[in-house]
């Protein structure tokens, strides 16, 4: 299953989302783009963080799921107080930040429910397992360097007795 796109966009409150689209593959069920179900929902007129998620499962169970981030901002310009976020170089004031230097959850008052921290998983995509045929290829190579071993050790044992 892969994403079309970036895992994580970013968007200005008002700002119309379109869906930048995914792709499922599997190795015996071939396109399986068509059974990938999305489900979270994106309010473009809220800021907050959004998670979409898509999964799709093969004929055989396999399941695998992505998650797409979804960050809807204020409008720039727009923000509902006076401060500037400046302390006029005042170190005992503290500034009107977001967040803090030290990471973590970001919560400006503005929330849909969802906690944001800042490790967002971003891989390029996750592939359905393999139905187990690469485990039983090593047994079956295990098994022959075994038997060539033993069959090696009694002709030698046989040429020397």
């Amino acid at each position: 299953l892969t994403l079309k796109g970036s895992h994580s966009i970013t968007l200005t409150k008002g700002e119309k989302y379109e869906e930048p689209g995914y792709k499922a593959r599997d190795n015996a069920d071939g396109d399986l783009t068509d059974k990938v179900a999305v489900s979270g929902k994106v309010d473009t007129n809220k800021v907050g963080a959004y998670t979409l998620t898509y999964t799709v499962s093969d004929s055989s169970g396999n399941k695998t799921s992505v998650e797409r981030m979804i960050i809807v901002n204020e409008e720039p310009g727009t923000d509902k107080d006076d401060n500037d976020g400046s302390n006029n170089g005042n170190s005992g004031i503290d500034a009107d930040t977001p967040s803090d230097s030290t990471g973590g959850t970001v919560n400006n008052g503005n929330s849909n429910g969802t906690n944001t921290t800042g490790n967002t998983n971003t891989h390029s995509g996750s592939n359905l397992p393999n139905t187990a045929t690469s485990t039983y290829n090593w047994i079956l190579a295990g098994t022959i360097i075994i038997v060539a071993g033993i069959t090696l050790f009694v002709i030698q044992r046989r040429r020397k007795a």
